[in-house]
C-alpha cells in the first residue's frame, strides 16, 4: 500500500472540491454544503492525529462508541443523546453558519427549537452552555 497521510488528506480535499462543485449547481443546499465541509474537516483532523494510514481506522473507532460511559467524557450530537441523561452536560451552542439573508422556513425553525429543547433537557444536575466569543 503506497498511501500516506498526505495522500489521504489530498483525497479528502479532492472529494470536498468535487462535492462543493456538484452542490453549487443546486438550490437550497446550504445545509448539505455545511455538512460536506464539516465531514471533510473532521476527517482531516483525524488524519492529522495519525502518523500512518494504518492508524486511521483505529483513531476513528476510538471517537465513536455504541454506548455512553458514565466514567468518560462523551461527545455526541443532540440526536444521538436523545433519550440519554448525564449528571453534567456541556452544550456547545454553535451559531448557525446560515447567511442572515436566508432565514429558516417556519418548520425548520421549529425543528431547531425542538433539537435545542432535547439538548437542554439531558442534564440531571448541571447544565453548562458553552458559546463562542463573538
Amino acid at each position: 500500500d503506497t498511501r500516506t497521510i498526505g495522500s489521504l488528506q489530498r483525497g479528502v480535499q479532492d472529494w470536498l472540491s468535487r462535492e462543493l462543485r456538484r452542490l453549487e449547481e443546486l438550490d437550497g443546499v446550504d445545509d448539505l454544503i455545511e455538512s460536506a465541509t464539516d465531514r471533510a474537516a473532521g476527517l482531516s483532523a483525524v488524519l492529522s492525529a495519525c502518523s500512518s494510514p494504518a492508524e486511521v481506522e483505529g483513531a476513528i473507532g476510538e471517537l465513536f462508541v455504541d454506548e455512553f460511559s458514565p466514567d468518560a467524557v462523551n461527545f455526541s450530537t443532540v440526536h444521538r443523546a436523545k433519550g440519554s441523561e448525564a449528571d453534567h452536560i456541556w452544550f456547545l451552542d454553535v451559531p448557525s453558519k446560515r447567511p442572515p439573508d436566508k432565514p429558516l422556513a417556519g418548520w425548520e425553525a421549529q425543528q431547531m427549537r425542538n433539537v435545542r429543547y432535547v439538548a437542554l433537557t439531558r442534564s440531571k444536575n448541571h447544565l453548562t452552555i458553552v458559546q463562542p466569543e463573538r
